[in-house]
């Protein structure tokens, strides 16, 4: 029988609880991206070295490059969909990573 049993890290524990303070206000502007700086270098100082730590890299630098040079309307940039979607696939992945079972390796008797 699987346990399931949530392991975050550090940086993910402060990733989850920023995108959170982001994404759940009904409007929140560009500035408050300055707050992603915080699980940034919690990551940066992580031993995270699994291809998703390339990910989560791409995903920070998605997140923290401007992105108000290209506009839908008006004063609307794309910054308004790429920001929070970008946000939210990097939680999921954080989520389903903390909850995928861990491989256990059997260890060998000495003789």
């Amino acid at each position: 029988m699987a346990h399931l049993k949530c392991r975050f890290n550090l940086w993910q524990s402060c990733a989850l609880i920023t995108f959170a303070v982001i994404l759940v206000p009904k409007v929140s502007f560009d500035y408050k991206l300055i707050l992603l700086y915080l699980p940034l270098v919690a990551f940066m100082n992580s031993n995270e070295t699994r291809r998703s730590g390339l990910l989560y890299s791409l995903g920070f630098a998605l997140l923290l490059i401007p992105k108000g040079f290209w506009l839908i309307r008006n004063d609307v940039s794309i910054n308004c969909i790429a920001s929070p979607l970008v946000m939210l696939a990097m939680a999921a992945g954080i989520v389903v990573s903390a909850y995928r079972p861990r491989r256990v390796t059997a260890a060998v008797p000495s003789v």
